[in-house]
This record gives C-alpha cells, sequence and structure tokens, in this order.
C-alpha cells in the first residue's frame, strides 16, 4: 500500500532557503567580485584594499576589480554600497566615518545600520597628539598645564572638521574642562605641514599621518588616542593609562549592502581572515603605520560602530558640529 507524506509548507519553505544558503556558501564565488574603495588611487585605504584583494584572488580563483569612487570621507561609496544588489558581489571598503560621525553632522541618503552590513574591519587608525621636536610641550602633562593656564591660546592642528581626531581633541575638552583653539585642514598631510610650519603649538592626527616625522624625529608624540598602547610607539602612554577616558579610532572595514545573504558574508569574512593572516598584509600595514589585529567581524564589529556611534554622536551634539 501507497503512503503519503504530507509536509508542511513552511516546513519544505525552510529547507528550501537552507539549501540555497548552503549552495551559496559551497559556490561563492562564482564570477568576478568588486570592491568599491571610498577613497582616491594611492592612500592608506586603497592600497591596504588592494592588498587584500590581491591575497584573496590567489585563494578564490576569481578576479577581484577595485574601483575607486572617493568623495565625503568615503561618504558617497557608501551612498553607493546601500543601493547595489545584495548579491555579494559589489561590496564597498570604507571608512566608519559615514556610520558613526557623518549621519550625526547631516542628513545622508542611506541608513548607517538598516542598509549596511559590516563585512570586516581591514584596519584602525589611531589618532594621537604630536608637537614640533623643539617643543618646551615635552609631554601630555606639559600640554595639559598650559592649556588649563591658558585658556584658548593653545593652537592644535587636525585633519578637518568631524574627524576622529578633532572630535578626540573635542571629548578632551568637553570632558576635562580645557580650552584649545582649533585649527581644521584637509587630511593628515596639510595637519603637519602645518605644525611643522610653527602655525600651530601641537596638532592631532593620526599614526598613518603623523608616524613618518615622528620617527624622523621632527614631530614628538605626546600619547595615543587608542584603547592600549600600540606596537610602533611602545613607550607612548594611552589618554587612559593618563587618566583620561578618551579613545579616537577610525575604523576601515569593508562592507555589503542589507540583504546580501549570510553564508557569502561569512565566506567572505573567512577567506578575508585568511587573507590578513598573510606575511605579506601585516607587512604593508606597518608600512602605512596602521593597526589592523585584532581582526573583527560579524558581532564584535557592530559592536565597536555601535559604541563609536554613540561615542561620537554625543561629542558631535555637544560641540554643536554641523556639515554642509
Amino acid at each position: 500500500m501507497r503512503r503519503f507524506v504530507f509536509i508542511p509548507i513552511a516546513l519544505m519553505s525552510g529547507l528550501a532557503l537552507f539549501g540555497t544558503a548552503q549552495s551559496a556558501e559551497v559556490s561563492y564565488p562564482t564570477k568576478p567580485i568588486k570592491i568599491i574603495v571610498g577613497w582616491a588611487p594611492g592612500g592608506q585605504a586603497d592600497t591596504l584594499t588592494r592588498t587584500l584583494s590581491d591575497l584573496l584572488e590567489k585563494s578564490i580563483g576569481n578576479t577581484i576589480v577595485v574601483e575607486n569612487k572617493p568623495g565625503g570621507a568615503s561618504g558617497v561609496a557608501t551612498a553607493f554600497i546601500a543601493k547595489t544588489k545584495p548579491d555579494g558581489y559589489t561590496l564597498g571598503a570604507i571608512s566608519d566615518s559615514p556610520l558613526v560621525r557623518i549621519p550625526h553632522m547631516r542628513k545622508v541618503t542611506y541608513h548607517p545600520t538598516e542598509d549596511i552590513i559590516p563585512v570586516i574591519r581591514t584596519n584602525v587608525s589611531i589618532a594621537g597628539l604630536v608637537v614640533r621636536a623643539d617643543s618646551p610641550l615635552k609631554n601630555f602633562q606639559d600640554f595639559l598645564n598650559y592649556a588649563k593656564k591658558n585658556p584658548g591660546k593653545l593652537t592644535f592642528s587636525h585633519p578637518g572638521s568631524g574627524s576622529s581626531p578633532h572630535l578626540g581633541m573635542g571629548a578632551l575638552e568637553v570632558k576635562y574642562g580645557i580650552k584649545c583653539s582649533s585649527v581644521p585642514y584637509k587630511g593628515d598631510s596639510e595637519m603637519v605641514t602645518a605644525l611643522l610650519g610653527g602655525h600651530v603649538m601641537a596638532g592631532a592626527g593620526t599614526t598613518g599621518g603623523f608616524g613618518p616625522y615622528v620617527k624622523s624625529g621632527d614631530l614628538r608624540l605626546l600619547a595615543i588616542f587608542s584603547k592600549q598602547r600600540i606596537k610602533f610607539y611602545p613607550e607612548v602612554p594611552t589618554l587612559m593609562e593618563l587618566g583620561y577616558k578618551v579613545t579616537a579610532e577610525s575604523n576601515f572595514l569593508i562592507i555589503a549592502p542589507k540583504g546580501t545573504p549570510a553564508p557569502i558574508v561569512e565566506k567572505f569574512q573567512s577567506l578575508s581572515v585568511k587573507a590578513m593572516k598573510e606575511p605579506s598584509y601585516g607587512s604593508v600595514a606597518d608600512k602605512l603605520w596602521t593597526i589592523y589585529e585584532p581582526i573583527l567581524k560579524g558581532e564584535e564589529l557592530k559592536k565597536a560602530i555601535k559604541e563609536d556611534d554613540e561615542f561620537y554622536g554625543e561629542i558631535i551634539k555637544t560641540l554643536g558640529i554641523k556639515e554642509e
């Protein structure tokens, strides 16, 4: 006697989806992947993205095309990815600025959490406070004492309004009652040039910008705005260990549009982790004076972005920063 087995439609749908997800995980990628870099060619983000892409190509057996869409501190690329087909074949390489800082300063055409999936962090840019080598400010306490005794007279350059170094200094002023005069420039290069030229007394920038000049002895690093000391300057204290609860880090990451299947995201993550553990990736990161470990992905990365969003959002609101 023939027997019929009835399977509920919901269960059948679930099995079908499971099967699709499984096959997507196994087969991805089956064609070239395009990564949209939110910065101009030749910079830190572009160089590291191309290094990662080269390493990924060797393991996946498919081409990765890197395309540059600079503008708005990688906000242009973020808006583009938010509207891209969520199939895992067009990804973005951005800083976290379009996710945790820019939306607090102006309206954006995307939702930073609902339209974007943070896939994996490629590196983190650390802010720090530097002075010229001949400055009488020998350490951070000297800097602090001068700022307190001379409100508004201590001038510092930074890479631009709303940048992580600028907001780190802003947090220091707000939380600990000091008053400095900030002078915005267009990027780390101009910030350093102004400091070396004696136009300002100090500079708040990132390791990628001031690193070579600290090494050459032209600048002196007073403090690092990271959660812990970094390998480039093991002798330099963090603000945290000096007793000031301020950090200023900018995560650079690969993103995907919302709706990209989880198995595809996870496959790209696992492939990227393997590539980033290659010595050549670390070598390039070191030359660029940037940190990439610990490697963050998934829920850890989402948590870090959420914490930065809350921190920067509060400071931007307090300082009343608006971007036209």
